[in-house]
């Protein structure tokens, strides 16, 4: 649990230009900001679980552009292990197109860094809510679509079925409509 900085002992109140109150210099009467555990343990507890966090092991040394910027180093490590990537399908006429490749290269990724992808489908109407492209047939729980294949010349190939849900007029917008987003856990380098 966190304390706020205007409980803290010594600090301005909140205000217009600090909102959440702000450390207070020591004129000579010992009334400034304190360096003690409860002012200052929250940060020392974050920036050492950062390390943690981002599978940094601390090498002893100050952070600096000579022994090196680790606590960066921890955080791009960490946003970067939880990276999604949203992409636009584009257009798509389910109803009599099986397949669609979207291209990676606009993008800049690696096909071989990406872990997950997840489909959803646009219909024409906006009255009919999406779907995942691979959701099941309620009566007959086969698949409706799914992701045939990603590579580098491809890019991420999407399959609906014939006879599914997809293959239907509800799915048939000859190209003026975004047919969804794929979301993409992707692994930075």
């Amino acid at each position: 649990m966190a304390i706020a900085l205007e409980d803290k002992q010594n600090v301005d109140p909140p205000s217009a230009l600090y909102p959440n109150g702000n450390i207070r210099d020591n004129d000579g009467s010992g009334n400034g900001t304190p360096v003690n555990k409860i002012n200052h343990a929250d940060f020392h507890q974050f920036f050492a679980r950062l390390l943690v966090e981002g599978n940094v092991v601390p090498n002893g040394q100050p952070d600096n552009a000579y022994d090196g910027f680790q606590y960066i180093e921890a955080l791009v490590k960490l946003i970067r292990s939880s990276a999604t990537i949203e992409i636009e399908i584009g257009a798509w006429n389910m109803d009599t197109t099986a397949f669609k490749a979207v291209s990676l290269a606009p993008y800049g990724l690696d096909w071989t860094r990406i872990r997950w992808v997840k489909v959803m489908i646009f219909p024409d109407s906006p009255f009919i809510i999406m779907q995942p492209l691979d959701s099941a047939d309620a009566s007959t729980g086969a698949m409706d679509g799914d992701i045939s294949g990603i590579s580098a010349a491809s890019g991420i190939v999407l399959h609906r079925l014939n006879s599914g849900a997809f293959d239907s007029a509800i799915y048939s917008d000859p190209g003026t409509l975004n047919r969804g987003i794929i979301t993409i856990g992707y692994d930075w380098p």
